[in-house]
């Protein structure tokens, strides 16, 4: 028997009504898989096996794992007891470690991948996770949430996946509150050797067209109407905003 939705989804969700347990512990406001998010579902094992060696993102990308892990703490700091949106979340396998801790505020970890959110659940603590936790299957670029309801929005690998980067900034902001902060990674095109592997990935369909940092950059200030604040570490580019 379903129980009743958490209420840090129906204070967020616009339409809370939609809401199901599809799993213990994960939520859904989505209709039937696509080929694409079943495939990505198949995948969720290697991804995990790739993504959690360190050696992988040093030589494919130029970036420590460490420095996801100081980003996703940067932002929960900056939250200081709010609501915050680990967005494509896919297991949290930078962000769980922070997320476990429920002295910085609530957190919605929203992803399209039904799998991938079982090894959140699992990597936050099984069916014991923090009740400060709510998982939740929804598309991102095209979000249930209402407007205006977070302080803090964490996107990590997102973005070089999704080809309407521009649609993915402006869905971010519409849901973050004012004086909200995003705190985004992608990578980037640098003019470097590691720029062959982001192309072939690309042509393979694994991420998005590549893109050179200035173009994430103008993403977002078009759409935030502020400067945002990057660096670059090897082919990560990490950027942070703050809504008007």
């Amino acid at each position: 028997m379903t129980r009743n939705v958490p209420v840090l989804l129906a204070r967020v969700v616009e339409d809370a009504h939609l809401l199901k347990e599809v799993s213990a512990d994960i939520w859904s406001v989505s209709g039937a898989l696509t080929e694409d998010i079943a495939q990505y579902d198949s995948i969720g094992g290697a991804y995990d096996l790739v993504g959690s060696l360190g050696i992988y993102h040093r030589l494919c990308w130029g970036v420590s794992t460490n420095a996801y892990r100081e980003f996703v703490e940067q932002a929960r700091l900056a939250c200081d007891g709010g609501q915050v949106l680990d967005a494509g979340c896919g297991s949290m396998l930078f962000s769980a470690a922070s997320h476990r801790r429920p002295n910085k505020g609530v957190v919605i970890g929203a992803d399209v991948s039904r799998a991938m959110l079982t090894r959140a659940r699992n990597r936050l603590g099984g069916d014991g996770h923090p009740g400060n936790v709510v998982l939740l299957q929804a598309d991102i670029l095209h979000s249930p949430f209402r407007c205006a309801v977070f302080d803090v929005i964490i996107c990590l690998h997102v973005a070089h996946v999704l080809q309407d980067l521009e649609g993915l900034i402006g869905e971010l902001q519409r849901i973050l509150r004012p004086g909200g902060r995003l705190f985004l990674t992608s990578v980037v095109l640098v003019n470097g050797w590691r720029d062959r592997y982001l192309r072939a990935l690309s042509q393979r369909g694994i991420l998005a067209s590549p893109r050179h940092p200035e173009n994430v950059v103008a993403a977002v200030r078009k759409v935030f109407g502020v400067e945002p604040n990057c660096r670059l570490a090897g082919s990560m580019l990490f950027t942070e905003a703050q809504s008007s």
